[in-house]
């Protein structure tokens, strides 16, 4: 796991501590007034500027591209605001969700803050090249052009191929361009296939005996072919298995912001 990744899920336990002795304490009692002069509401108020503090990361990358600084500092600060949006948010209920807005705000703030650790555990794990991907769309874009064009070059191939390399074609070659996220395992196993001294009872040299010269050399480049695919949707499979989390991260955001909405109009109005 990188450095920045211990470090922030260090700061994440450091919240949740914070946010379980909030529960357990209880340190501050109903407020009658919404006055920011009043402690517990002032800290509704911090606890907002936090989270519009927290969003700016997501116009940095996307927007703001040109925005001062790396965008690494960016993430950083994101999650260090973040978090202490969620301690904050305990304060300010003084560590009772109650129910109703409240319970709504705090089971949001606590989806928000799990599914953020789970990004930062995932983004740790993730080898660093795939993590330099996800915070490039355009390479994204480029990696699929890659594969339809390869597609593209295997279906050329197929045009005046006799019965007996369709046939091939459809045992080896087909089953391999059908697997659109890879693994490591499957990967390794259509190495071993294709692999001419393979002793694998399905090795495709085994059934080239049917077809001429010339065929063959078409099926190894259609082989060198496939295999590229391969490596590029396992690329796309780390993208994927990197971007589920944001999902649901950015679910709970937007689900938390109208809550947080209702519940300081419904504070002014009583």
């Amino acid at each position: 796991m990188t450095k920045d990744a211990r470090l922030l899920l260090a700061s994440s336990a450091v919240c949740m501590v914070i946010a379980f002795a909030t529960m357990a304490t209880a340190p501050f009692g109903p407020a009658a007034s919404f006055s920011v002069s009043i402690v517990k509401p002032a800290f509704g108020w911090v606890t907002l500027v936090m989270v519009v503090t927290s969003v700016m990361y997501s116009l940095r990358k996307r927007e703001l591209l040109q925005a001062p600084g790396q965008l690494i500092y960016w993430k950083i600060a994101h999650v260090w605001t973040g978090l202490a949006a969620v301690a904050l948010m305990f304060l300010h209920s003084g560590g009772s969700l109650g129910l109703g807005a409240g319970f709504a705000t705090g089971f949001l703030t606590l989806g928000v803050a799990l599914t953020g650790v789970w990004g930062i555990a995932v983004q740790g794990v993730v080898p660093k090249t795939m993590t330099m991907t996800l915070q490039d769309p355009v390479y994204k874009d480029e990696m699929q052009d890659s594969v339809n064009a390869l597609l593209r070059e295997i279906s050329s191939k197929l045009e005046g191929r006799t019965p007996a390399f369709e046939r091939v074609y459809q045992r080896h070659i087909l089953p391999a361009l059908s697997i659109t996220l890879p693994t490591s395992e499957q990967q390794e196993a259509l190495l071993s296939r294709y692999d001419q001294s393979s002793k694998d009872p399905n090795a495709a040299a085994r059934d080239l005996d049917v077809v001429s010269d010339r065929e063959r050399e078409i099926f190894q480049w259609m082989v060198e072919k496939v295999m590229d695919i391969i490596e590029i949707r396992r690329s796309q499979a780390y993208q994927r298995l990197m971007n589920r989390w944001l999902i649901w991260h950015v679910g709970f955001t937007s689900a938390l912001f109208v809550v947080a909405l209702f519940h300081i109009m419904a504070a002014f109005y009583f």
